[in-house]
């Protein structure tokens, strides 16, 4: 999660942050008998910083970690809201193959060409008053014309938060 524009510093304790705790925990859970390892990135800032775009620098030198440290291994960027933008955007990175974007914030003209050959999964509460639900929507459709495969996922009732655990109402 982030701002528009904030050069405050990130932190752990920050709502964002604290949502996706859970969430990679079950990541961790589920795929550490499979040699999975989960990351969890904290920005230094917590804003987009227009052309800065910030959460890039901070993406780009998780991925230099993780060929440091596991070599040339496949790369899922999983990401909320500004996150969801900062993984969309760093998809161009060799060792990403697939981008799970929840709730993302995603402004006019955001770019889709970095999505070639990626399989993109994006998922959007359809009561988000915070980011667009039908700006993820027409992101998808547009993305769905380079990128592997595209999967859009509104998700009945929920909001920004993305805490309902229902899986019958995704749609």
């Amino acid at each position: 999660g982030g701002q528009v524009r904030s050069l405050k510093p990130g932190s752990p304790s920050q709502l964002a942050a604290v949502r996706m705790r859970p969430f990679a925990g079950k990541l961790h859970r589920a795929g550490a008998g499979q040699g999975l390892a989960t990351w969890t990135l904290h920005y230094r800032y917590q804003g987009w910083n227009g052309e800065q775009a910030s959460p890039l620098a901070d993406v780009g030198w998780a991925l230099e970690e993780v060929r440091r440290r596991h070599g040339g291994v496949p790369v899922t960027l999983a990401g909320h809201s500004m996150g969801g933008r900062a993984a969309l955007r760093s998809a161009g990175d060799p060792s990403v193959w697939v981008v799970l974007a929840l709730a993302p914030w995603l402004p006019d003209g955001e770019p889709v060409d970095q999505l070639a050959g990626r399989r993109v999964l994006i998922a959007h509460g359809s009561l988000d008053r915070v980011t667009s639900p039908r700006a993820s929507a027409a992101y998808a459709e547009r993305a769905g014309k380079v990128a592997g495969s595209v999967g859009f996922r509104q998700v009945r009732g929920d909001t920004h938060a993305m805490l309902l655990r229902d899986r019958k109402s995704v749609v």
